[in-house]
């Protein structure tokens, strides 16, 4: 019998660890093929953008330089590049290489979760009910920086656990919230779109501190320094950033920044109310995000109520965790009325509506064996539900920009440039240097200082950046190669420039 139940005990040890490696396997298939065409229908999301986060890593390894004002990507978010290099540098210049690191990132973080004992069951949930979810598992795969700064959150949010739940001692849970400051520092290092993240680890401790205040009508002295101490650390990594690039690069820093906020949301409230209706209906309530938005509904109805009637029921840790993802989630919130939304904008939202989920079912599991059954049979068969997706998004798999890519990797590329915003989604594996045109915006002046231009045949992707310039590119154009990739035509032009 003893042999028995060590035996069950062993298996139960095992599984969470079991099904992070079968999520990690489902990707295999992705990581080589285009990105998912439903995914974001309504831009060219990761066709383009994995390429151009990546432009300026590869560019530097290619030619020994940077230039900030060549990819609006660095500015927004220099730790990407800064990551990225290295790991080109040690693993080669490919598209797998990028994809890996966010996935590792993601699985960085479910490890953390899974590790430590008190969130081992959230950690499954939020793997099972979360990160099956066809876009959050789709992003989690896409070398762009929303899955991996989603993933720093959760590890911050991790550490906060250890800092306010774990018996330690003040250096031990002083360590740990400087841990928690530098995940929310690197995701919005990341992405600066992410700085909304920033408040999160002072917001948690100090609604512990005022909470534990007013039940024991004292100053909790320790949660006061903890707050003090969250307050500081993240203030320090804010300074960080303004000082070490928004200050140096603050004029380019701006024009980019006023490109990417511009007319985002309605000027009105009217406007506001009636975006939010419109990407509800057309972008969030959609069959593959109905059961997400709907358990995270009822998950925060009744894990509010369950909570503040009963918190005795609940683990610290479990409190905690419900209170960081209810924050985090109000902290989504503003994209709601954004006039211009896809969906990887909404990645850590989806993230946390799933660890508000996870939580419930979390402390929902503990309570009694018959309700650890439901737990997770409903886990088990929203999994199953999501992953049928999954199933479909492997049978229509493409590699369109695999035999863009092939095309040009049989050409010597050394000290030449390609220009366009396919470029860097096309080139990945040549010694080119490679940007962005973007008409009105970013590289006007320089789309002709290239050895081959790459456009979509009406110009769309560059907003007709050289039709408006009146240049005439057939006649710059010495050879064409037509590739369709996607829904898109998509041709690289060989061009030639007669000198003065």
């Amino acid at each position: 019998m003893l042999k028995e139940g060590l035996n069950l005990r062993g298996a139960k040890e095992m599984y969470p660890w079991l099904l992070l490696i079968f999520w990690f396997g489902l990707h295999i298939p992705f990581l080589g093929a285009d990105p998912d065409t439903l995914v974001d229908v309504h831009t060219r999301g990761a066709w383009t953008d994995e390429g151009l986060y990546s432009g300026t890593a590869r560019n530097f390894l290619n030619t020994g330089t940077i230039d900030l004002h060549e990819n609006s990507l660095l500015t927004r978010g220099p730790l990407q590049t800064v990551l990225q290099i290295p790991l080109f540098f040690i693993f080669g210049q490919s598209l797998l290489v990028a994809r890996l690191m966010t996935l590792v990132g993601v699985l960085l973080a479910f490890i953390f979760f899974m590790k430590h004992p008190r969130l081992k069951m959230a950690g499954v949930g939020l793997l099972l009910v979360g990160f099956t979810q066809f876009h959050l598992f789709h992003f989690s795969h896409y070398a762009m920086a929303e899955a991996f700064s989603t993933a720093c959150i959760l590890l911050s949010i991790v550490f906060m656990i250890r800092a306010f739940d774990d018996e330690g001692s003040f250096s031990q849970w002083r360590r740990h919230l400087f841990v928690s400051a530098v995940m929310l520092f690197v995701a919005y290092g990341m992405k600066i779109q992410f700085v909304y993240i920033a408040p999160l680890l002072p917001a948690v401790a100090l609604i512990q501190w005022v909470v534990s205040w007013i039940r024991s009508g004292e100053h909790h002295t320790e949660l006061r320094k903890k707050f003090v101490y969250a307050t500081a650390f993240t203030a320090i990594f804010a300074a960080v950033y303004v000082v070490l690039w928004y200050l140096p690069n603050k004029e380019f820093y701006h024009y980019v920044m006023s490109r990417e906020v511009d007319s985002r949301f309605p000027a009105t409230l009217s406007g506001i109310f009636k975006v939010m209706r419109f990407n509800f209906d057309v972008l969030l309530f959609v069959p593959y995000l109905k059961l997400l938005i709907l358990a995270g509904g009822v998950s925060l109805l009744v894990g509010g109520v369950w909570l503040l009637v009963s918190p005795s029921c609940w683990t610290r840790a479990e409190r905690i965790l419900f209170l960081a993802s209810f924050l985090w989630l109000l902290l989504e919130l503003h994209k709601v009325s954004m006039t211009y939304m896809p969906h990887r904008y909404l990645v850590p939202a989806y993230a946390s509506v799933a660890l508000l989920i996870s939580t419930l079912l979390s402390a929902a599991y503990r309570q009694k064996r018959w309700l650890a059954v439901v737990v997770m049979v409903w886990i088990s068969l929203t999994a199953g539900w999501q992953l049928r997706h999954t199933h479909e998004a492997w049978q229509r798999r493409s590699w369109d920009l695999k035999a863009v890519n092939t095309y040009l990797r049989g050409y010597d590329w050394s000290g030449k440039t390609i220009s366009g915003a396919w470029g860097p989604s096309a080139a990945w594996g040549t010694k080119a240097r490679v940007f962005p045109v973007w008409g009105g915006f970013l590289n006007d002046e320089r789309a002709l200082d290239a050895t081959m231009i790459i456009a979509e045949s009406d110009q769309e992707d560059s907003g007709e950046s050289l039709l408006r310039q009146g240049i005439d590119l057939d006649n710059i154009t010495d050879s064409l190669r037509r590739f369709p990739v996607w829904r898109y035509e998509v041709d690289l032009r060989w061009i030639h420039l007669e000198e003065d």
